[in-house]
C-alpha cells in the first residue's frame, strides 16, 4: 500500500539538520555584525545609567511586542515599571504601575539573557511557568482545553485557519505527537547548548526549531524568542539588551506566520531549504539593530534630561506626562497639551492641574506655548530640540496635527536647583525616580 506523501518538516528523514546556502547569507550577517559593533561602540563611552536606559528602553519593547505578537496587550508603563525595578533593587515599590505578571516577564527575559548555563527542561519549564502564571489564561476554558503550565503537552495541536468568505478552515501545521516530544526538545536542547555556529543563524535556527516542535499548548513562540535571545546574549557576549527583534517581527507579524507556514510545510518546502527562513530572520535581525542605533541617540538625550533634573521629585502623573512627551519626539513630533487635557487624562482636579503644570515649567522641563488660534495656552517638553524655536507647529495629545504658529513664552524660573513648589504640599511627591525612566 503506498503511504501517504510527507506533509510536515519533522516528518522529514533529516530534520534535526536545517539546510542553507551560506553564500545567500553572508551579505546580511557582515552588515549584522558591522552594525552591532557600531551600536556598540557607541553606548561604551556613556555612563552606566544612560546604558541602563537603553537597555530599559529595549526590554519595554521586546516583552511589549512579544506579547503583542500572540495577541496579549500589556501596558507599556508597567513593564517599564518592572525593568526598572529589576535593575534598581531599592527601586520603591508604592507607585501601583508593574504587575506581577510584568514583573514575572522580566525575570524570564532577564534570566533567559544573564544565566550562561546551558538550558534545560527544568528551566524551559520554568519559562513556560513565568510566561503565564500570573496571567487569567484558563479563565472560563474547559477542563479539557485548560493550558499546563510548566508541562510538556499530552494532546494533538493544530495551527487552524479559518476560510473567511468560503467557511470551514485549513490545518496551516500539524506539531509532532505528544509521545516524541521529550526527546525532540532533548536534540534541541543539545544543538543551543554546544552546537558551534553564527550566533546570528543559530538564533534564527532554533526559534524555527522550537515552534515546529511545538512542545507546549500555549505559549510556544514567546519561549522560542527567549531562547533566540539566550543564545545571542550568551555567544555575542552582549552585557546589555541593547535591541529587540521582538519588535521587528511584530512590525511584520503576517510576513513572520506566512514565512513560517512556508518553510514547516514540506508541500511548499520541497527541497527542505531553510535559507529563506534564515535570511528572513537576519534582515528582522538587522533592521531592529539599525532601529536602535537611530534610537539610542534619542534614549541617551533623554536620560541626559532626566540627568539634569534629577533634583526634582515628581510624582507620577508628572513623570508619566514628560515620558509621554518623550515617546512623542522620538517619532518627531512635538506634542502638546492643554490644563483641560491634563485634567481630563489624569482624572485630577484644576487646582491639582495647575499645581502639576507650574511644578514642571518652574523645574524648565515644560515650556508654555500661545498660539495664534488657541483661547488658553498649550505646553510642551522643554528640550535643545524646542527651547531655541520661536515658532512652531504643535501636535495635540489627541494626535491631531496643527499648522498653528506658536510663540514659546518665557520660563516662570530659570534656577534648576529650586525645588518645585508643591514639593511640601502634596502628597505625591517621593524620592525614587525610576518610572522617570
Amino acid at each position: 500500500m503506498q503511504q501517504p506523501p510527507l506533509r510536515w518538516i519533522w516528518e522529514h528523514k533529516k530534520y534535526g539538520t536545517f539546510p542553507y546556502n551560506m553564500d545567500e547569507l553572508v551579505t546580511i550577517l557582515n552588515d549584522i555584525h558591522v552594525m552591532k559593533r557600531m551600536l556598540d561602540n557607541i553606548l561604551s563611552i556613556y555612563a552606566e545609567n544612560v546604558v541602563d536606559e537603553v537597555q530599559i528602553e529595549n526590554v519595554t519593547e521586546e516583552i511589549y511586542d512579544n506579547s503583542r505578537i500572540e495577541g496579549e496587550h500589556l501596558e507599556r508603563e508597567s513593564i517599564r515599571n518592572s525593568m526598572a525595578k529589576a535593575i534598581n533593587k531599592n527601586y520603591a515599590q508604592s507607585h501601583g504601575i508593574s504587575t506581577k505578571h510584568t514583573d514575572a516577564l522580566v525575570d524570564l527575559l532577564m534570566e533567559s539573557r544573564e544565566n550562561n548555563k546551558p538550558i534545560t527542561l527544568s528551566r524551559l519549564h520554568n519559562w513556560h511557568r513565568g510566561v503565564f502564571i500570573h496571567t487569567r489564561t484558563n479563565y472560563k476554558r474547559s477542563q479539557e482545553d485548560k493550558i499546563i503550565f510548566g508541562r510538556f503537552r499530552d494532546k494533538e495541536v493544530r495551527v487552524i485557519e479559518e476560510l473567511f468568505g468560503r467557511g470551514g478552515h485549513r490545518t496551516r501545521y500539524l506539531a509532532p505527537p505528544p509521545e516524541t516530544l521529550e526527546e525532540d526538545v532533548k536534540r534541541f536542547l543539545h544543538y543551543c547548548n554546544y552546537t558551534q555556529e553564527d550566533p546570528y543563524i543559530k538564533a534564527a535556527i532554533a526559534h524555527l526549531w522550537f515552534v515546529s516542535i511545538h512542545p507546549y499548548d500555549d505559549g510556544n513562540g514567546r519561549i522560542s524568542r527567549a531562547v533566540s535571545d539566550h543564545i545571542l546574549a550568551h555567544e555575542t557576549k552582549e552585557q546589555y539588551k541593547t535591541y529587540s527583534i521582538s519588535s521587528g517581527i511584530y512590525m511584520k507579524h503576517a510576513d513572520y506566520y506566512g514565512i513560517l507556514s512556508e518553510t514547516t510545510d514540506l508541500y511548499r518546502n520541497r527541497h527542505f531549504d531553510f535559507t529563506p527562513w534564515i535570511k528572513w530572520h537576519l534582515q528582522i535581525t538587522f533592521a531592529a539593530i539599525k532601529k536602535s542605533l537611530k534610537e539610542s541617540t534619542f534614549i541617551i538625550e533623554r536620560g541626559q534630561f532626566w540627568e539634569k533634573h534629577q533634583v526634582f521629585n515628581l510624582n507620577d502623573r508628572e513623570s508619566k506626562t514628560i515620558n509621554t512627551m518623550f515617546d512623542a519626539l522620538s517619532k518627531g513630533k512635538i506634542e502638546s497639551f492643554s490644563t483641560k487635557e491634563y485634567m481630563l487624562e489624569h482624572g485630577v482636579s484644576r487646582s491639582t492641574t495647575r499645581r502639576d503644570i507650574n511644578a514642571l515649567v518652574d523645574a524648565n522641563m515644560l515650556a508654555k506655548v500661545e498660539c495664534e488660534s488657541e483661547r488658553y495656552p498649550r505646553y510642551i517638553l522643554k528640550t535643545d530640540e524646542t527651547s531655541d524655536l520661536e515658532m512652531l507647529s504643535l501636535t495635540k495629545a489627541k494626535g491631531v496635527k496643527r499648522e498653528t504658529n506658536c510663540l514659546i513664552s518665557e520660563t516662570r524660573n530659570t534656577n534648576p536647583s529650586s525645588p518645585s513648589p508643591h514639593e511640601e504640599n502634596t502628597p505625591y511627591t517621593h524620592e525614587s525616580k525610576p518610572s522617570q525612566r
